[in-house]
Protein backbone atom coordinates (compact mmCIF):
# COMPACT_ATOMS: atom_id res chain seq x y z
CA UNK A 1 0.00 0.00 0.00
CA UNK A 2 2.80 2.10 0.65
CA UNK A 3 4.90 0.81 -2.25
CA UNK A 4 7.84 0.12 0.45
CA UNK A 5 7.69 -3.61 0.12
CA UNK A 6 6.36 -6.74 -1.81
CA UNK A 7 3.78 -8.29 -0.33
CA UNK A 8 0.99 -11.29 -1.11
CA UNK A 9 -2.52 -9.86 -2.14
CA UNK A 10 -5.50 -11.63 -3.66
CA UNK A 11 -7.97 -9.95 -6.20
CA UNK A 12 -11.71 -10.83 -4.98
CA UNK A 13 -13.58 -11.13 -8.57
CA UNK A 14 -16.65 -9.90 -8.91
CA UNK A 15 -16.61 -7.93 -5.62
CA UNK A 16 -13.78 -4.97 -7.13
CA UNK A 17 -11.21 -5.20 -4.62
CA UNK A 18 -8.29 -6.77 -3.49
CA UNK A 19 -7.43 -8.15 0.06
CA UNK A 20 -4.04 -8.27 1.30
CA UNK A 21 -2.81 -11.11 2.88
CA UNK A 22 1.25 -10.23 3.54
CA UNK A 23 2.21 -7.95 5.62
CA UNK A 24 6.11 -8.86 6.89
CA UNK A 25 8.69 -6.75 5.93
CA UNK A 26 10.44 -9.01 4.58
CA UNK A 27 10.09 -9.49 0.42
CA UNK A 28 7.38 -11.94 -0.68
CA UNK A 29 7.05 -13.49 -3.90
CA UNK A 30 5.87 -16.14 -6.14
CA UNK A 31 2.35 -16.95 -4.95
CA UNK A 32 0.90 -20.58 -6.38
CA UNK A 33 -3.05 -21.56 -5.33
CA UNK A 34 -2.89 -25.20 -3.87
CA UNK A 35 -5.06 -27.47 -5.98
CA UNK A 36 -7.95 -27.41 -3.19
CA UNK A 37 -7.69 -23.64 -3.04
CA UNK A 38 -7.30 -23.28 0.34
CA UNK A 39 -3.74 -22.09 1.19
CA UNK A 40 -1.25 -20.16 -0.77
CA UNK A 41 2.32 -21.17 -0.80
CA UNK A 42 5.24 -18.03 -1.33
CA UNK A 43 8.29 -17.61 -0.94
CA UNK A 44 9.73 -14.79 1.59
CA UNK A 45 13.07 -13.64 1.25
CA UNK A 46 13.53 -13.94 5.08
CA UNK A 47 16.55 -12.35 5.64
CA UNK A 48 19.94 -11.93 4.37
CA UNK A 49 21.28 -14.90 3.20
CA UNK A 50 17.97 -16.92 4.55
CA UNK A 51 14.73 -17.57 2.80
CA UNK A 52 11.63 -19.18 3.35
CA UNK A 53 8.62 -21.32 2.14
CA UNK A 54 5.31 -20.05 3.52
CA UNK A 55 2.15 -20.97 3.23
CA UNK A 56 -1.27 -18.35 3.92
CA UNK A 57 -4.90 -18.68 3.60
CA UNK A 58 -6.84 -17.40 0.76
CA UNK A 59 -8.24 -15.32 3.41
CA UNK A 60 -6.60 -13.18 5.84
CA UNK A 61 -5.11 -15.80 8.13
CA UNK A 62 -2.06 -17.18 9.90
CA UNK A 63 1.07 -17.52 8.22
CA UNK A 64 2.53 -21.32 8.29
CA UNK A 65 6.28 -21.42 7.70
CA UNK A 66 7.02 -24.65 5.84
CA UNK A 67 10.82 -24.11 5.97
CA UNK A 68 13.63 -22.42 5.83
CA UNK A 69 16.71 -22.47 3.90
CA UNK A 70 20.03 -20.32 3.45
CA UNK A 71 20.31 -18.46 0.15
CA UNK A 72 21.95 -20.69 -2.50
CA UNK A 73 25.63 -18.65 -2.57
CA UNK A 74 26.00 -18.96 -6.11
CA UNK A 75 23.03 -17.56 -7.27
CA UNK A 76 21.95 -14.00 -7.78
CA UNK A 77 19.02 -13.16 -5.35
CA UNK A 78 17.21 -12.59 -8.98
CA UNK A 79 16.91 -15.68 -10.05
CA UNK A 80 14.64 -16.63 -7.09
CA UNK A 81 12.06 -14.11 -8.01
CA UNK A 82 10.29 -16.10 -10.53
CA UNK A 83 10.71 -18.80 -9.19
CA UNK A 84 7.32 -20.35 -7.32
CA UNK A 85 6.89 -23.66 -5.44
CA UNK A 86 5.13 -26.61 -7.78
CA UNK A 87 1.91 -28.34 -6.40
CA UNK A 88 1.71 -32.24 -7.53
CA UNK A 89 -1.70 -32.40 -9.31
CA UNK A 90 -3.47 -34.51 -6.31
CA UNK A 91 -2.46 -31.58 -4.26
CA UNK A 92 -0.61 -34.40 -1.97
CA UNK A 93 2.51 -32.48 -2.18
CA UNK A 94 4.37 -29.88 -2.92
CA UNK A 95 8.50 -29.04 -4.01
CA UNK A 96 10.49 -26.35 -3.83
CA UNK A 97 14.80 -25.74 -4.05
CA UNK A 98 15.97 -26.55 -0.91
CA UNK A 99 19.45 -26.31 0.13
CA UNK A 100 20.54 -28.99 -2.02
CA UNK A 101 18.14 -30.75 -4.79
CA UNK A 102 14.43 -30.32 -4.35
CA UNK A 103 12.71 -30.50 -0.94
CA UNK A 104 9.13 -32.26 -1.56
CA UNK A 105 6.72 -31.41 1.12
CA UNK A 106 4.00 -33.96 1.59
CA UNK A 107 0.59 -33.53 3.33
CA UNK A 108 1.68 -35.50 6.24
CA UNK A 109 4.42 -33.02 6.68
CA UNK A 110 7.36 -35.15 5.72
CA UNK A 111 9.79 -33.95 3.83
CA UNK A 112 11.89 -35.55 1.39
CA UNK A 113 14.88 -34.48 -0.90
CA UNK A 114 15.12 -35.24 -4.33
CA UNK A 115 17.06 -34.31 -7.16
CA UNK A 116 20.36 -33.87 -5.45
CA UNK A 117 22.55 -33.14 -8.00
CA UNK A 118 26.31 -31.75 -7.35
CA UNK A 119 27.76 -28.50 -8.89
CA UNK A 120 24.65 -26.07 -9.28
CA UNK A 121 21.42 -25.66 -8.18
CA UNK A 122 18.04 -26.79 -9.02
CA UNK A 123 15.31 -24.86 -9.86
CA UNK A 124 11.44 -24.15 -11.03
CA UNK A 125 9.94 -27.14 -10.56
CA UNK A 126 6.58 -28.08 -12.20
CA UNK A 127 5.10 -31.85 -11.81
CA UNK A 128 3.49 -33.36 -14.57
CA UNK A 129 -0.20 -33.36 -15.36
CA UNK A 130 -0.41 -37.41 -14.12
CA UNK A 131 2.11 -36.55 -10.99
CA UNK A 132 4.62 -38.92 -12.49
CA UNK A 133 7.30 -36.72 -13.17
CA UNK A 134 8.80 -33.69 -12.06
CA UNK A 135 10.75 -31.51 -14.51
CA UNK A 136 13.33 -28.52 -13.38
CA UNK A 137 15.83 -26.41 -14.46
CA UNK A 138 19.26 -26.74 -13.44
CA UNK A 139 21.44 -24.06 -13.24
CA UNK A 140 25.29 -24.22 -13.53
CA UNK A 141 26.25 -20.64 -12.02
CA UNK A 142 26.07 -17.42 -14.31
CA UNK A 143 22.58 -17.75 -16.40
CA UNK A 144 23.63 -21.13 -17.89
CA UNK A 145 20.77 -24.33 -17.23
CA UNK A 146 19.35 -27.23 -18.60
CA UNK A 147 16.42 -28.78 -18.22
CA UNK A 148 16.00 -32.28 -16.67
CA UNK A 149 13.04 -34.63 -16.21
CA UNK A 150 12.74 -36.82 -13.14
CA UNK A 151 10.61 -39.87 -12.68
CA UNK A 152 8.61 -40.31 -9.20
CA UNK A 153 7.17 -43.52 -8.07
CA UNK A 154 4.64 -43.71 -5.67
CA UNK A 155 4.77 -42.02 -2.89
CA UNK A 156 6.64 -39.04 -3.93
CA UNK A 157 9.84 -41.29 -4.35
CA UNK A 158 12.82 -41.07 -6.69
CA UNK A 159 11.76 -43.71 -9.97
CA UNK A 160 15.57 -43.10 -11.13
CA UNK A 161 17.70 -40.61 -12.16
CA UNK A 162 17.17 -37.25 -13.81
CA UNK A 163 16.94 -37.23 -17.53
CA UNK A 164 18.42 -34.07 -18.99
CA UNK A 165 16.19 -33.10 -21.78
CA UNK A 166 18.12 -29.92 -23.09
CA UNK A 167 21.15 -28.44 -22.35
CA UNK A 168 23.25 -25.44 -22.81
CA UNK A 169 19.96 -23.04 -22.44
CA UNK A 170 20.74 -19.34 -21.15
CA UNK A 171 18.52 -18.46 -18.08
Amino acid sequence: ESQDNFDIYVQVIGAGGTVRLTSDPAFDWGPVWSPDGREIPFYRYWREGKFAVVSVPPLPGRERILREYPFPPELPTSVLLFAVPAWSPDGECTAHPGESGFVLRLASGATRTLADMPGGSELYPSFSPDGRSLAFVRQYGGASTDLFLLPLAPGFQAGGEPKRLASGMRF
